[in-house]
């Protein structure tokens, strides 16, 4: 995926026996990449006796000497002839598939879509096996998200991509929401202006010296918005009428409102 000037990548890894899936996101195609993406594969499963892999040079270099020097045995196969690796080519079918039609989404969160992705995959019962590669890897039964269990067809290498965004979409309101809820516990309470109310302005500091007054001239509250906004108007003069957070607003003196300035006298009366 991405531009010509941006490239990124997946590196796929699959078990030969329980068929179980894992997507990596790289955003180079060299040997530490897939080294990377190797040395997580093996902390979670512990050392593979072979690997079968395309010729491409991010499989020789440190790559290699880190298999060599653990016993890792390289299978590669001719570049471009996925069929060699009958393991690999439905799912990297299905892969290029989705990543087309995600490619066109309006959304930047692709690696959470990746990420159930490879659920749904490992949640599908495989034509060789008649199992999920995730029963067959944990020998247990898991809660699946029902959504998830008829998201993907291996065999016609396609992925309800539908299901896939309502999926994901879903996912991504809740967190927005407790996001927003967590926002909101730690926010201050604040008292807001109602309509006709004086309020003054906050003058940005970047425009200012330090002898310039910190807030502007009374404004009068025409209407309030959402999101704690508020329109305003010059309470004296002509101009246009500004829309303004209520972190930038002061209360100003109401109309009707009793003012009391004292000072200290340097000589009492006489």
């Amino acid at each position: 995926m991405g531009t010509s000037d941006d490239q990124q990548y997946v590196i796929i890894t699959i078990d030969a026996f329980t068929k179980y899936v894992l997507f990596y996101y790289a955003n180079k195609k060299n040997p530490p990449s897939t080294l990377a993406a190797l040395k997580r594969t093996i902390h979670l499963f512990g050392t593979p006796v072979q690997i079968i892999a395309d010729g491409g040079r991010e499989f020789l270099g440190e790559f290699k000497t880190y298999c060599d020097r653990i016993g890792i045995d390289i299978h590669a196969i001719a570049l471009g002839v996925s069929r060699a690796n009958g393991q690999v080519e439905r799912v990297v079918a299905t892969l290029k598939n989705t990543l087309t039609m995600i490619k066109n989404y309006e959304t930047e969160e692709w690696h959470t879509t990746i990420e159930e992705l490879q659920l749904a995959i490992n949640c599908t019962p495989h034509r060789m096996t008649g199992v999920a590669p995730l029963t067959l890897l944990t020998q247990r039964k898991h809660y699946v998200p029902p959504e998830l269990l008829s998201l993907v067809n291996i065999d016609e290498q396609t992925i309800d991509i539908e299901a896939l965004t309502n999926h994901v979409q879903h996912k991504m309101s809740q967190n927005a929401e407790q996001d927003r809820q967590r926002f909101n516990s730690k926010k201050a309470k604040i008292r807001h202006f109602q309509r006709g109310d004086y309020v003054l302005i906050k003058n940005n500091p970047c425009n200012q010296t330090s002898l310039d007054l910190k807030f502007s001239e009374p404004y009068e509250i025409t209407r309030i918005l959402d999101n704690d906004r508020y329109l305003v108007k010059k309470v004296v003069g002509s101009g246009r009428s500004r829309k303004v957070a209520h972190h930038q607003l002061r209360q100003a003196p109401q109309p009707g409102d009793q003012i009391t300035v004292s000072a200290e006298e340097d000589d009492p009366p006489a």
